[in-house]
């Protein structure tokens, strides 16, 4: 919206009585609710979506990647790294800063657990 048409409905809106007023508050109070409640159902599909794309690019890419860090935004491969933070790294240099990072289990089933 542009500065002089909200200026101009500022205007508008200060002729109004008490009553419009709190009427004209309540309708923009309840537009903005509508608003958000699409953003947010958008973001919720949107994450929905990419856990998804995720769990299935993990799928097909176990054997490739196994024992590596993938660093994905979406089903897009952003880079790996042998440790979390260089992937993490790869994710930032990509220009994604919130990457979904994953290490990838060996297909055999070895693992370390830590202990003596």
């Amino acid at each position: 919206m542009s500065t002089e048409l909200l200026n101009s409905l500022k205007q508008q809106a200060a002729a109004l009585t008490s009553e419009e007023k709190f009427q004209l508050a309540q309708h923009l109070l309840e537009q903005a609710k509508q608003d958000a409640l699409i953003s947010l159902s958008l973001d919720r599909e949107e994450a929905e979506l990419k856990r998804r794309q995720r769990a299935e690019w993990l799928k097909i890419h176990r054997k490739e990647y196994a024992g590596r860090y993938v660093a994905l935004d979406g089903d897009r491969l952003l880079g790996t790294g042998s440790t979390y933070p260089e992937a993490a790294a790869v994710a930032r240099r990509a220009g994604i800063d919130n990457a979904y990072i994953d290490y990838i289990h060996p297909l055999d089933g070895t693992g370390f657990m830590g202990g003596w």
